[in-house]
C-alpha cells in the first residue's frame, strides 16, 4: 500500500467489509485505488484523525468519493478551551453544578 502513508488492515479486508456500502467511518483503514475500483457504491470516506494520511485523495476524487477528516483546528480549539489535548475519554475536567442564585426578596 504505497499509495498511503499510514494505515492498518489489508486492502482485501476492507474490500470485503465495504461491499455494497455507501459510507465508511474509520480511523486507520486504507483507501487506495484498488479499494475504490472494487467498491463502486462508496460515496463518503470519513477519517477520525487530524488528516487523511490513510487515504489516496487523488484516487478518491477520480472515483467521486468525498473524504472528510477531523481538522487540526478542532483539536486546537479543545486545547484552548480545556487546557490540554483531547484524549477521546470524555470531559477533561469535572463539571460543577451551578450554585443557586441568592434572591433578595422584599419583606
Amino acid at each position: 500500500m504505497a499509495e498511503v502513508r499510514e494505515a492498518s488492515g489489508t486492502e482485501d479486508q476492507l474490500i470485503k467489509a465495504l461491499s455494497g456500502v455507501d459510507i465508511c467511518v474509520t480511523q486507520m483503514a486504507p483507501l487506495t485505488e484498488r479499494i475504490l475500483k472494487a467498491c463502486p457504491d462508496l460515496r463518503l470516506f470519513c477519517v477520525s484523525r487530524g488528516g487523511p494520511v490513510n487515504a489516496n485523495l487523488e484516487a478518491a476524487t477520480r472515483h467521486g468519493v468525498a473524504v472528510s477528516f477531523a481538522s487540526r483546528t478542532q483539536r486546537h480549539r479543545h486545547r484552548r478551551a480545556h487546557g490540554r489535548p483531547h484524549d477521546g475519554r470524555g470531559p477533561t475536567r469535572p463539571r460543577h453544578p451551578r450554585r443557586p442564585r441568592r434572591r433578595h426578596l422584599a419583606r
